[in-house]
């Protein structure tokens, strides 16, 4: 094959690169090569553009490191932010904004010392008797509940697991504090300044499928490492799912991240709209349940809206007797998809599975001459 094609070995006219036939007489080119199941593939192709299946064995198709903590080709916006109306000061930090708040704790935008934005958070029961919201009346029982609870310790447990995986797809926990001079238990952490996928949905509706598989090649790789870890993540949606500045996607909110091996029937927080079928019996978060909330939030990405309406979620999913059935107008995606959710948790695929699929589903498009839109 010449630089920018090949020549034709029986009318000697050049072709273009990614020809299987010649455009003049229509020969075969030689070097091609057929999968088992007789599809004709380019010579450079390192699976089988039309089935998956790899040249090679079992061999990884791709290099899925190549594509993590890259930037993707998202426009991304500072996050929403609700300016407090009155000062907060939780262990020297300034707080001026609440980002979220939840039944367990609220999260601040907040600066330090130096002026360097960080984000804390806090349990929902101080913030709010702070903030004058909950009367102090109810605040005790409020925080026995929490206690009882005991969300944010084992949220910083699970942190403190995974800080050594320093991997550039998770949000970097910076550390835990005790509570003591008026200031609650606290988490701190790095404040992405590019808002969550859900802003960006909002805005936009849906991502381009090479730019969402961009984003979640790196997601899955995040969840891949914290599953071999030990830890599964439990509450994976596109709220959850963080931008840094320079637009690299970044996985957070680790509320119902448990041990694996300690995990049993417990009130662990979930998300109606993707958590799965066994999460919602047992409420208790999963690696299986991990990947098939990872690929609801895919294809809610590329198709701008959920494949189970949020109203309806818990009853459908509750019933089903067949798989789930996936159009986002890409077949390819679809079939990745659809294997993350089979109504068997046996039979889908690990995180990292998932993310080479991810990463394959890259290269089969860059092959087709569909380049990768990186910003």
């Amino acid at each position: 094959m010449e630089a920018e094609g090949y020549r034709c070995s029986v009318c000697g006219a050049f072709n273009t690169p990614f020809s299987k036939f010649c455009a003049n007489c229509g020969a075969q080119r030689p070097d091609l090569w057929q999968c088992s199941q007789g599809h004709l593939n380019l010579p450079f192709a390192s699976y089988c553009t039309t089935c998956g299946e790899p040249r090679h064995g079992k061999a990884p198709l791709v290099d899925a490191s190549k594509y993590v903590g890259r930037a993707v080709s998202v426009k991304v916006g500072k996050p929403k932010l609700k300016p407090l109306d009155r000062v907060l000061v939780v262990h020297g930090y300034e707080c001026r904004s609440v980002l979220g708040k939840t039944h367990i704790s609220a999260t601040l935008l907040c600066v330090d010392k130096e002026g360097v934005p960080h984000v804390l958070k806090v349990p929902s029961v101080w913030y709010e008797f702070a903030m004058g919201i909950l009367p102090p009346t109810e605040v005790e029982k409020a925080r026995r509940t929490l206690d009882k609870m005991g969300a944010l310790k084992k949220e910083a447990e699970a942190l403190e697991a995974i800080r050594d995986l320093d991997h550039p797809c998770i949000v970097r926990f910076e550390e835990a504090l005790e509570s003591g001079g008026g200031s609650p238990p606290t988490l701190v952490f790095e404040f992405c300044e590019g808002g969550s996928l859900d802003d960006i949905l909002s805005r936009q509706g849906k991502l381009a499928m090479i730019t969402a598989a961009e984003i979640f090649v790196q997601i899955a790789d995040a969840l891949a490492a914290i599953h071999e870890k030990g830890y599964v993540h439990g509450d994976i949606k596109p709220g959850n799912i963080l931008f840094s500045k320079d637009r690299i996607p970044k996985l957070a909110d680790f509320n119902s991240a448990r041990a694996i091996a300690s995990v049993s029937r417990s009130e662990v927080p979930l998300t109606l709209g993707y958590a799965s079928p066994e999460q919602l019996r047992e409420r208790r978060p999963s690696k299986e349940g991990d990947v098939w909330s990872l690929a609801l939030t895919i294809y809610e990405a590329v198709t701008g809206s959920p494949l189970i309406p949020l109203e309806r979620y818990e009853e459908v999913v509750a019933s089903l007797q067949t798989d789930l059935r996936v159009e986002t107008g890409d077949k390819e995606l679809d079939e990745i998809i659809s294997k993350c959710l089979k109504i068997d948790l046996k039979e889908r695929p690990s995180m990292k599975e998932l993310r080479d699929m991810l990463a394959a589903y890259i290269e089969k498009r860059k092959q087709r001459g569909e380049p990768s839109k990186r910003a």
